[in-house]
């Protein structure tokens, strides 16, 4: 490994910091220059301009590193080409390797935050950019090789990513078929054109199905759909450190089941809330917040839990599938359908009455199925792909670590990377 050296960025990059032009020169009709004022239409790389200045004040040139300096501190872009850029900027000319230095300066940006931190509006200022220490190493051909390394992995970041969004814009366009249309018996998805449709409070739908109240996709137990305990039945006193957990609406409210830190409940409390209690593959539902009717499945593999007071559960007929039924509410939340069934309160809060009596389409068991087998399988596909993009990132999280840190030698990555081109 070559020498490697701390410079502060001062001594290998110029500093520009933005400056916001008269109001009056900025506009939509691509007049000027494409005009940033801070980090809002950043890209993965590149920034998309929204607007133009016809008499710009400070200009990014084309291969600059623009960066945040005000919240969020430390995004950073690459210049596509010149930009007018506000006070929300700075861009930095580098002497050293440009890609290289885009590596360098993301790894340092913590430097930033720390900084940053303790003032009421965070912010930093040109001396603060120009103090950062950045690692590197004195051959520019080392400089050279680690960016290709990590050009290299950045490249399959973006073509998985890719990859994802391509497969989320099929699976939007199959669920608006699926949805609306179903699978018929032999196997085809239905069309108005090749098959019969009935009028329903939902509008047209296929005369196989029905419109129903959401109950009708519930099991017949009291306590198939209900909201969690209320007030006083559950509050903090009553958590503990391990027993059952207690499942609230922030684990929901992306449309997916994500929990990371869990609060229990001892095997009195679950008791005494047993109306309560949530099982693997029943539907949790946000019930207040601005995202209360945002939904999920709970995971098959989830021990048995109580739902908090800001939640609710639907246990859905055994003989159906629940993972489809979300799939519909999900659809019906994109909708603006749960607008519809909002209490008026304090803050947004789902009805459970009203939600007990929403229209839903419901067909046969046996579409159920086929419906959700064509859902799953792209599901599946999306999620192959996330594992693999994740993957990624850690991997260049990783690498980051190693070769700008000078940790691992550069020789033996860059020939491993080559092979793998």
């Amino acid at each position: 490994m070559g020498d490697w050296n701390h410079y502060q960025l001062k001594d290998i990059a110029y500093v520009n910091m933005g400056q916001s032009p008269a109001g009056s020169s900025v506009n939509e009709n691509e007049d000027g220059a494409a005009f940033l004022q801070g980090n809002a239409d950043f890209g993965e790389y590149h920034p998309c301009e929204q607007f133009w200045c016809s008499s710009p004040k400070k200009i990014a040139q084309k291969d600059d590193i623009m960066i945040s300096v005000r919240a969020p501190v430390g995004a950073v872009n690459v210049a596509d080409k010149n930009y007018c850029i506000g006070r929300g900027l700075a861009s930095i000319t580098f002497k050293i390797c440009k890609a290289f230095a885009l590596y360098a300066l993301t790894y340092e940006v913590p430097q930033l935050h720390k900084k940053s931190q303790g003032s009421t509006f965070l912010a930093v200022n040109k001396k603060d950019i120009e103090e950062m220490l950045l690692n590197c190493p004195t051959d520019l051909l080392e400089q050279e090789k680690i960016s290709r390394i990590l050009q290299t992995l950045d490249s399959s970041i973006i073509k998985t990513k890719a990859i994802i969004e391509k497969y989320q814009s099929i699976k939007e366009g199959l669920l608006q078929d699926l949805l609306v249309n179903g699978i018929d018996e032999n196997g085809v998805i239905r069309s108005p054109k090749t098959h019969k449709y009935k009028d329903s409070p939902l509008g047209k739908i296929p005369v196989e199905w029905e419109c129903v109240e959401l109950t009708e996709w519930s099991t017949k137990h009291s306590d198939s759909i209900v909201d969690g305990p209320f007030g006083s039945n559950l509050k903090l006193v009553h958590y503990r450190s391990s027993g059952i957990p207690v499942i609230q609406s922030g684990y929901v409210t992306s449309g997916h089941f994500v929990a990371n830190n869990y609060v229990y409940v001892d095997m009195e409390k679950f008791r005494e809330q047993y109306r309560c209690r949530v099982n693997p593959k029943d539907i949790v539902m946000a019930k207040i917040g601005a995202n209360c009717g945002r939904s999920a499945v709970l995971p098959e593999n989830h021990p048995q839990s109580i739902i908090a007071g800001n939640s609710l559960k639907i246990t859905v007929n055994k003989q159906y599938v629940p993972e489809l039924l979300h799939e519909f509410l999900e659809y019906y939340y994109a909708q603006g359908k749960f607008e519809l069934i909002k209490a008026v309160t304090a803050q947004p809060a789902i009805s459970l009455s009203n939600l007990k009596k929403m229209k839903i389409v419901l067909m046969s068991a046996p579409e159920q199925k086929r419906i959700w087998e064509k859902i799953d399988a792209i599901n599946k596909m999306i999620m192959e792909e996330k594992n693999i993009y994740h993957k990624l990132l850690s991997t260049k999280t990783g690498l980051m670590q190693d070769l700008l840190t000078h940790k691992v030698p550069v020789d033996p990555l860059l020939e491993r990377s080559v092979e793998n081109e």
